[in-house]
């Protein structure tokens, strides 16, 4: 399992993909509107990363003070030999909580039942269907550092440490896929977040992206689609 997340940025990408782009703002007609969802991706692939559940009011997340979350108490699944759960500490770039996990295991649906305390006290139930996919081989060639990474030992992620001021990640696909959007963080000792200046074509070509020595770990990540399915993929540079 990955160690380290970037929370916001992967409920932001969640939310896009499952939900559709909310067109939300703390001064719109849904500023008095509450609508609690399971944020946690409908489509995976077998192996990947496992993924914490969450229930967010999915209307309050371009609130001033940050989105609403409501407190999972449970999580059962309708199929275990395609999707299985467990609860362990969650590692985020800035904090850590204890949470409901999900691992997917072979290619299938199964749905998930999840309850779930508002902030307010009350409880309530929603359930989500997930399809786990098998694994695409979307990636023919990736070097980071100018260094080969074996992709079939690192699917979906891969961290580096390095004590370079400069980095790369060059990253081919194979026939039907590309890159759709690239994004970046990175933070301090103390957890400051900057964003990182990257793009496509820094990716494709493996240009110099920037790594401070201020800075303590750089998150990269890779949007990829073939026009029907899509896949991220994570860099993570640390300092020694």
């Amino acid at each position: 399992m990955r160690k380290h997340f970037n929370k916001i940025t992967s409920l932001m990408l969640i939310l896009c993909l499952s939900f559709g782009v909310f067109a939300v703002s703390t001064g719109s007609a849904y500023a008095k509107t509450k609508k609690w969802e399971i944020v946690v991706g409908e489509d995976r692939w077998v192996g990947d990363p496992d993924e914490i559940v969450s229930v967010y009011d999915v209307y309050s997340f371009e609130n001033k003070n940050g989105p609403t979350q409501a407190t999972v108490t449970s999580v059962e699944t309708s199929d275990k030999s395609v999707l299985s759960v467990k609860k362990e500490e969650v590692h985020f770039t800035d904090h850590t909580e204890k949470g409901f996990l999900l691992h997917a295991k072979k290619a299938g649906k199964a749905k998930i039942t999840v309850k779930y305390k508002k902030p307010s006290g009350k409880t309530g139930t929603l359930k989500k269907t997930i399809r786990v996919k098998k694994y695409p081989n979307e990636i023919k060639s990736l070097k980071v550092n100018g260094k080969t990474v074996k992709v079939s030992k690192n699917k979906f992620y891969y961290a580096k440490e390095t004590s370079k001021k400069n980095v790369t990640v060059k990253m081919a696909l194979n026939d039907g896929w590309k890159i759709s959007d690239v994004s970046g963080y990175k933070y301090t000792k103390s957890g400051k977040r900057s964003t990182v200046k990257v793009t496509k074509s820094m990716i494709k070509k493996g240009k110099s992206i920037s790594f401070p020595k201020k800075y303590k770990n750089m998150y990269i990540y890779v949007y990829l689609t073939d026009g029907k399915d899509y896949i991220s993929y994570d860099v993570t540079f640390f300092r020694p």
